[in-house]
């Protein structure tokens, strides 16, 4: 349905501007996940949550490979939405490993 294809449009998108890639809005294997936790009752913030923080953790690291659909949005998702960033708080700035790592605690 249209809402539907809309979430899908943004939470792709979203995903696209964060990690640098190109995910499609069309790959039936995304469109899968990310109805299925939409079903599941998963808001779209939600999904925007569980990209912001494995971003925070995978970025720049040998882990930026599983920043994808069937990664973030399968299984795992929930775990992924209780997961904690290893910054003070979710800031769209701060994206890369080094600046968290050289913040003033």
């Amino acid at each position: 349905n249209d809402q539907q294809s809309l979430a899908i449009n943004a939470i792709v998108t979203y995903l696209n501007e964060v990690t640098g890639k190109h995910y499609r809005t069309d790959n039936a294997t995304t469109i899968r996940l990310i109805i299925a936790r939409l079903n599941n009752g998963f808001t779209i913030e939600q999904f925007k949550y569980v990209i912001d923080v494995k971003a925070a953790h995978w970025m720049n690291d040998e882990m930026e490979k599983y920043l994808r659909p069937e990664t973030l949005f399968g299984n795992k998702f929930e775990s992924y939405l209780n997961e904690t960033f290893t910054t003070n708080k979710p800031n769209n700035t701060i994206r890369n490993a080094e600046e968290s790592i050289n913040r003033d605690w």
